[in-house]
This record gives structure tokens, sequence and C-alpha cells, in this order.
């Protein structure tokens, strides 16, 4: 079932916005959902200026058509899967709000490797199993775990390909965003 609105989902806002902080690109290649325009706004606030957006949800994307500002030319409005995006665009966020259990998504988890924001849901997954399976995935092993509680509790995971951020968080069902900053 897919949620019909995000705007009264606080723990979500201030996990994005704390995690849009630690990237610097002026594109963005994401998953807007139900709220375009409370995305866009979001995503221009960090300092993004082209936005390619993908949906593959008919009921989504006609709500996205009806309510976004058409004569933008820096929002690009793509039917399709997100997985058809390229991932290896240069200074490009990735911001992939799946909101599904990372067992559903091993193939997205595989094909974007640099610049990134994934948002899974912990139902039937769980803490363990998330970052187990993601960094199994990845063929990542973990080096050190580091947990911090300001400005808002995370985990910051390093391995022997890089650096992530996780922040969990629960609105309505617990979910948790997986973030690659290096």
């Amino acid at each position: 079932m897919t949620k019909s609105t995000y705007l009264n989902c606080e723990k979500k806002k201030a996990v994005r916005d704390f995690l849009l902080q630690q990237f610097q690109y002026s594109n963005v290649i994401g998953l807007a959902g139900p709220d375009v325009n409370e995305y866009i706004n979001n995503i221009r606030f960090a300092n993004c200026n082209k936005i390619k957006i993908y949906e593959n949800n008919t009921n989504i994307l006609f709500k996205q058509l009806v309510k976004i500002d058409k004569r933008d030319g820096r929002v690009h409005l793509n039917y399709s899967n997100i997985y058809n995006a390229s991932p290896v665009e240069e200074n490009t966020l990735y911001d992939l709000d799946y909101c599904a259990t990372i067992r559903s998504l091993k193939e997205h988890v595989d094909k974007f490797r640099n610049n990134f924001i994934m948002t899974f849901s912990l139902r039937k997954c769980g803490f363990k199993e998330t970052i187990e399976t993601f960094f199994n995935i990845r063929k990542e092993q973990i080096l050190s775990t580091f947990k911090e509680f300001s400005p808002i509790p995370h985990t910051i995971f390093e391995t022997n390909k890089g650096k992530y951020i996780y922040c969990a968080y629960r609105d309505n069902t617990p979910m948790c965003c997986i973030a690659k900053i290096n």
C-alpha cells in the first residue's frame, strides 16, 4: 500500500535534512513520492538545481503531473523504474527512497555504488538483517562503527570501500536510511 503523503512525517524529514547536508552536488536523481513539490523544495534547499524524478506507479505519477510546475525546466519527470537510471552521473546525488525492505531491493543496492541515500523499511527485517544484507550485497567488510547522538542519532560505518551513515527513525513504521558519503 502506497502512503498518500509524507508531509506529517517529522522524523523522516529530520533524517533527510541531516543526510542532505552531507552532500554537495548540483544534480539529484531520485524518487519524489506523492508530495512532489515538497520534495523539490527540500532538494533545492540543499542547493541541488537539476532534479530527475523517477516514478513507476501510475497513480503517484498522475498526482505528480497535476501538482508539478511544468514551466520549471530544471525538473524532469520520468515514467520509469529508478533502476533504469544511470548509476554513474557526474556531480549527482542518488536519493533512493525505496520504502521497501532490503529483501526486495538487492539489485538496487548493488547497482548504485556512490553518492546515495537509500531508504528502507525495517519491517520484517530489522537492523541486523538490513545491515548484514546491505554490506554482503556490496561485498564490503565493516572495519569500524561509531555511534553519534547529535544532531540526530546515527551510526557511522567505515568499510574497506568507504564511509556510510545509518539513521533509523519511526514516524508510522520503522524505517532507516543508509547514505554513502565518500
